[in-house]
């Protein structure tokens, strides 16, 4: 088939080679469905990717395997902190990926399942009569996903998003010095040096790490002002030489709104589905139900809301109280920051303890902190809680 002539016509087409895409070619093609992907960039993998640490309790419930050459680093754990880095450990098993090889080998897997896959075609606009127009030409389809990104196309004919304004953009830098990249432990910190987000150091091996500084709500030509921010609050004086600097965009704290409409869907940043394992996850669950939409002729909103209406049903407890831990993070001081987490430094948590307060279900991990503990973390939020809904 050729992208030159306007009678090309799938039955589902995915706009977009992020995981979430990639996914969702692999599940339609895996399901029956004609199948094809199409990516702006020149080869899949090519954009730089915010999202490269893959937590393996989480994963494990997407039900997809790793591609094992694209594991750069094995990590047992995750240190939360406020400025100072003081803060609790949590104990379980991710790796750092190298984004380039992990995805493709998605893509060689939906090919194997049947999908098509082609990059370097950019999509111009939509076809009234379902699929897109590219600078090539014009795809036809019965039902199409986009997976393209924070700045998706599909968000011309309808809201993906409710808080838009809420997508965090991110400055990388990847750092050098001796030892740097051997710890075992990734950080997270939060302060004033990532308003609204975090800041996150990922040791990549030997003498390299990366460190990422997201923001909300400032401008983004402000971002290299935090990041060497966030870089002195993590090294001080230290002498890290600063290899690269590349951007990127995390929709994690962003609301999903409509995600789908007559012959339409969307999955991934595109839909406000932020981090790996949840893009993947909602991509699954796209290309199925696409699948089973263009088989049973039917691809109307009505038909296609099942995989809207599942996946708010599976997520929306855990992102209601990510927002709502992170707007009452963000009223803290960072001196105020450092007491809360500080005063959790030298407790040990595992990765039930992770899967129980991401399911909303905490008691566990409140056994194991302590009574004493436990208060005094939920009145330094409940603090934060309050500025938040005084400054509103």
């Amino acid at each position: 088939m050729s992208l030159n002539s306007p009678s090309e016509e799938v039955e589902v087409l995915v706009v977009g080679a992020s995981l979430a895409g990639l996914c969702a070619a692999k599940a339609a093609a895996q399901s029956g469905a004609t199948t094809l992907l199409i990516d702006a960039a020149p080869e899949i993998g090519a954009r730089a990717n915010p999202a490269t640490i893959l937590v393996q309790p989480i994963w494990r419930r997407v039900g997809l395997p790793v591609p094992e050459d694209a594991v750069e680093r094995e990590l047992s754990g995750l240190r939360v902190g406020g400025p100072s880095g003081e803060g609790p450990l949590f104990r379980f098993r991710a790796v750092h990926l190298d984004r380039r090889v992990f995805d493709r080998g998605f893509a060689s897997m939906a090919t194997k399942a049947g999908a098509t896959i082609r990059s370097g075609v950019r999509v111009t606009s939509m076809l009234p009569s379902g699929g897109v127009h590219t600078e090539t030409g014009a795809v036809g389809a019965g039902l199409t996903i986009f997976a393209d990104g924070a700045n998706s196309l599909v968000r011309g004919i309808m809201p993906t998003t409710l808080n838009p304004q809420e997508l965090a953009f991110g400055l990388d830098q990847l750092l050098e010095a001796p030892g740097l990249g051997k710890p075992s432990l990734f950080e997270v910190r939060f302060g004033s040096f990532a308003p609204g987000w975090r800041a996150q150091l990922n040791p990549i091996g030997a003498d390299h790490a990366r460190l990422w500084t997201f923001a909300r709500g400032v401008p983004q030509e402000e971002l290299g002002n935090y990041a060497a921010r966030a870089h002195r609050a993590f090294f001080g004086e230290e002498r890290i030489r600063v290899l690269e600097k590349r951007r990127g965009a995390d929709p994690a704290l962003v609301v999903p709104g409509q995600l789908t409409r007559d012959g339409v869907m969307a999955c991934g940043a595109a839909a406000g589905q932020g981090g790996l394992e949840f893009g993947a996850r909602a991509g699954v669950m796209a290309g199925e139900t696409a699948a089973r939409a263009v088989r049973a002729g039917d691809t109307s909103r009505r038909t296609l809301k099942s995989y809207e209406r599942a996946w708010h049903q599976e997520t929306a407890l855990q992102s209601r109280a990510l927002r709502w831990g992170m707007e009452a993070l963000r009223r803290l001081s960072d001196s105020e920051l450092d007491g809360l987490f500080g005063g959790l430094s030298g407790i040990e948590l595992g990765e039930e303890d992770l899967l129980a307060l991401l399911r909303g279900h905490p008691g566990h991990a409140v056994l194991r902190v302590g009574a004493k503990r436990t208060t005094k973390l939920f009145l330094g939020v409940a603090r934060g809680c309050i500025r938040a809904l005084i400054i509103r």
